[in-house]
């Protein structure tokens, strides 16, 4: 499978000179307070099946968030993630990423991206997952996910007993389920996450953004990963497209990462079909 990293001209030259991407804390992203909705589907699915077990660890979580109101922040902190898109040319995802400017959908294989990820931070348990939209589809993911995590037993026997005992580690499991949880008006952006748990202060970064100060990480690339670019709406095309072939000629001197190249071992790209005006 191949996903596509939607970037400006700025992202693009930081991907190709240095040879990484970014990861970033969920918690610093324009839509990370959609991760909550999962907390609050959780609760839905929990009351329509009268799971009394789940509403009371349910109420620990309430009690808790009420004493500790960064609490929640600091339990989906410690997720980072990176955005992709099972399309390479759509129109929301051109209006919506980067900065103003040329624009850029950077197409990946996605298994060697996952295996790079993974050798680069393997402590993070690193994944690709689809968002998930919709409010049916959202509970029928928390089904599965309580199908697949039931709950521990001494919680199970805490609720029987009317009193309430919170398990961390079964609420950090759903916390990676929730970072895929997106507002249904954006369902059209098709968006697949690189999702990783990581805690090394050795190998934090962090940049300046709209919210301050966003904590990173680097993920290192060391195996050909990129299959090919498409240049998103531009005002002048055939510059774009040299100054495109420019940068992956330089970068792929130094150190050959392109997957796949066209028969005269030139670089495949693309322009988008979409026109300047409209995005």
């Amino acid at each position: 499978m191949n996903i596509y990293h939607y970037t400006d001209s700025a992202g693009l030259i930081g991907v190709l000179e240095f040879k990484a991407l970014w990861v970033n804390d969920v918690m610093f992203m324009n839509d990370s307070q959609e991760v909550f909705d999962a907390f609050n589907t959780l609760r839905d699915v929990a009351i329509r099946n009268n799971d009394q077990h789940l509403l009371l660890t349910l109420s620990g979580l309430d009690f808790i968030q009420n004493q500790q109101p960064s609490y929640m922040h600091t339990m989906l902190g410690g997720y980072f993630i990176t955005s992709f898109c099972l399309e390479d040319d759509l129109l929301e995802m051109w209006r919506g990423y980067g900065s103003g400017g040329q624009k850029y959908s950077v197409e990946f294989d996605a298994e060697i991206l996952l295996h790079d990820a993974e050798a680069a931070l393997p402590e993070a348990q690193f994944s690709l997952e689809k968002c998930v939209y919709s409010k049916e589809e959202k509970e029928l993911a928390i089904e599965r996910f309580l199908e697949e995590n039931p709950l521990d037993a001494q919680v199970l026997q805490a609720g029987i007993q009317g009193t309430i005992k919170f398990d961390a580690g079964w609420w950090l499991k759903f916390s990676r389920l929730a970072v895929t949880f997106k507002n249904s008006g954006f369902e059209s952006e098709k968006e697949i996450r690189l999702i990783g748990k990581i805690d090394d202060q050795a190998k934090l970064t962090h940049r300046v953004n709209n919210f301050g100060i966003t904590p990173y990480y680097k993920l290192n690339l060391t195996r050909p990963s990129i299959v090919s670019c498409r240049i998103g709406p531009s005002v002048n095309k055939a510059l774009s497209a040299y100054s495109l072939a420019s940068l992956f000629k330089k970068s792929d001197s130094f150190s050959p990462w392109i997957v796949k190249k066209s028969p005269d071992g030139s670089f495949l790209w693309r322009d988008s079909a979409t026109s300047f005006r409209s995005s």
